[in-house]
């Protein structure tokens, strides 16, 4: 480990608690600002907003898994069949994945959080929804490491191949700690979810700062 590498990784403790703290303070000052704004004419127990929100949002994502899954998960097959290079097969649609990963996050994150699941009804109808649109997501993100690792198998890895694979990495940890947190207390849940979100980030981060992917790829 080099002096390089240290301060790589204590900048992004810096960077990284900054960001996390303006994030939760925006979320949690928002969120009074709405009470304000619609007083007693919102009631927040009720579980039909939520649902309606995360059913939708289940149904276009079932039915795009259903049409898409071909190309999803064909592999070489698919490439093959499609007439299309691997790289074209696996960077083709990442990008995207990933902000449809990060807007399902931003929702669950505050629906989670605003939400109870302590009655019959709300773990009734909320529960299931949550851990479709959860595993949902993480069947695009095992498509988009099945694409990556199957381009890298043909090509070998490099710099521009191995930062969007590890990057899924962290974005899979973060939904499995959305899933974790489901099944914890209310008294818990937001704890648990704001420190876990910390603790993958800087864990990333911090590895990805020392990590030697140089010599990893020449190995």
């Amino acid at each position: 480990l080099t002096i390089l590498s240290f301060i790589s990784f204590f900048l992004a403790l810096v960077i990284t608690y900054i960001s996390i703290s303006y994030i939760v303070g925006f979320i949690k000052y928002s969120n009074k600002n709405i009470l304000r704004a619609v007083g007693k004419s919102l009631n927040f127990a009720d579980q039909i907003i939520p649902a309606i929100i995360t059913y939708s949002l289940n149904i276009i994502y079932l039915a795009f898994v259903y049409i898409q899954f071909r190309y999803l998960f064909g592999g070489h097959e698919y490439a093959a069949s499609q007439g299309i290079v691997y790289s074209e097969y696996a960077i083709k649609g990442f990008w995207e994945m990933i902000v449809v990963c990060f807007i399902n996050f931003g929702i669950l994150y505050l629906l989670i959080g605003k939400f109870s699941l302590s009655t019959l009804k709300s773990k009734v109808l909320l529960l299931p929804s949550y851990i479709i649109m959860i595993f949902s997501s993480l069947v695009m993100i095992y498509s988009s490491h099945s694409r990556l690792s199957l381009y890298e198998s043909g090509y070998g890895y490099t710099i521009d191949r191995l930062i969007p694979h590890t990057f899924l990495i962290f974005i899979f940890s973060i939904f499995i700690l959305l899933a974790v947190v489901l099944f914890f207390k209310e008294t818990l849940r937001n704890k648990l979810l704001i420190i876990g979100t910390f603790i993958i980030t800087n864990t990333f981060i911090a590895g990805f700062a020392i990590f030697p992917m140089d010599k990893f790829i020449v190995r």
